[in-house]
């Protein structure tokens, strides 16, 4: 926290206007740490939940959010194109080694954004966490599922059903990820606006 403070202090000099009114009508603080500090609780910590989640998104939550995009972007790249090629079964023809590479990727790009730091919100955090751990076992069963000479499985129907698994897991997974990034950037919003970064 007085991390965070400093940080926003440097980008937020005070100013006479600022200080003369610390919360506008709406009850949101100036611009200012001096308006904020100054502010009732309530306005207080929500400027203070919109700086850290603001900082959370600028200094690594974006890039952790787009490196699993980037992956289940390929994912669905290579989904489609198993679809338009299907064997002489007429299924979709699942190119092993691709998806094993992809999905191994996915995992170790999970993996990362699962240590980075939490969220602070702690309601959002708990989804995040939850919809991560979700997405790192689906790709792992993916990746699993793909692996040539593997013996989890005991027969190609047993890993065929789980990579069928994992891809509707994995697809469920990045879409929920993708609806909790907006629920991170409304907490922000308040920030992002005023310019405290």
């Amino acid at each position: 926290m007085p991390t965070l403070l400093l940080t926003a202090a440097a980008h937020s000099a005070p100013t006479k206007s600022s200080s003369a009114k610390k919360v506008d009508a709406s009850g949101v603080p100036g611009d200012t740490v001096t308006d904020v500090v100054e502010a009732p609780p309530r306005a207080r910590s929500a400027r203070i939940r919109a700086w850290q989640a603001l900082a959370w998104l600028a200094h690594g939550g974006l890039d952790h959010f787009a490196a699993i995009n980037t992956s289940a972007g390929e994912f669905g790249e290579a989904l489609i194109a198993a679809m338009e090629k299907p064997g002489p079964n007429g299924q979709a023809r699942v190119e092993k080694k691709e998806f094993h590479r992809i999905c191994g990727t996915l995992v170790r790009r999970t993996e990362d954004a699962m240590a980075y730091f939490p969220v602070p919100d702690q309601g959002i955090q708990k989804k995040w966490s939850e919809t991560l751990t979700a997405l790192s076992h689906h790709a792992s069963t993916c990746r699993d599922a793909t692996a040539p000479g593997d013996e989890t499985y005991r027969t190609d129907a047993e890993r065929s059903q789980a990579f069928t698994t994992s891809v509707e897991g994995v697809q469920k997974s990045t879409e929920a990820l993708g609806e909790l990034l907006t629920e991170i950037e409304k907490v922000a919003l308040p920030a992002n606006k005023r310019g405290d970064t």
